[in-house]
């Protein structure tokens, strides 16, 4: 019964602070680099038709990844993030395709937009980000919803506004 208190609790201020945001960076007059916004639109559309070719184009090496599974809670009701995360850097821009044909494969988005987390936000993915949380500064940092099923995946990425291009990626 805890954990599944927990789950909900962690879904309403999943869903709460994706609200907020969406809300926030649309009445702050927030405004990310006037590209990355396209960019991460982009990056949905080339995941969910697999088009390698982009990926590669809107990112950059070093590319570093991010997973994190969800794994049974002790009690076995319920599901939580497991404590550690893989992690995979991407080094060299000839292993983008590589990188990218193992991404799709295993990854699809079902929401239908980006949403922008502003900076003064990233604390609210403290859970998936954890001790990586700063190197995700200075990054404009997309949301997407990757669909439900015992819990709520979801995908980050990290967009450097200098270049345009895709330095990080979260996926649970």
């Amino acid at each position: 019964m805890k954990s599944t208190i927990h789950n909900m609790r962690y879904f309403i201020v999943l869903i709460s602070t994706i609200l907020s945001c969406h809300l926030i960076s649309g009445c702050t007059g927030y405004d990310a680099s006037s590209s990355t916004p396209s960019k991460a639109q982009e990056f949905l559309e080339a995941v969910n038709t697999s088009d390698i070719d982009a990926l590669v184009a809107l990112s950059a090496a070093p590319l570093t990844s991010y997973n994190q599974a969800w794994e049974t809670t002790p009690d076995g009701i319920g599901f939580s993030l497991a404590p550690t995360r893989e992690v995979e850097q991407v080094s060299d821009l000839s292993k983008l395709p590589a990188y990218f044909i193992r991404f799709v494969d295993r990854v699809n988005i079902q929401g239908k937009k980006a949403t922008l987390i502003p900076e003064r936000d990233y604390a609210n993915f403290k859970e998936e980000l954890g001790d990586t949380i700063n190197q995700w500064n200075g990054l404009d940092i997309y949301f997407f919803l990757r669909g439900e099923a015992d819990v709520e995946h979801i995908l980050l990425i990290g967009i450097q506004a200098s270049n345009n291009k895709i330095r990080a990626i979260y996926t649970n």
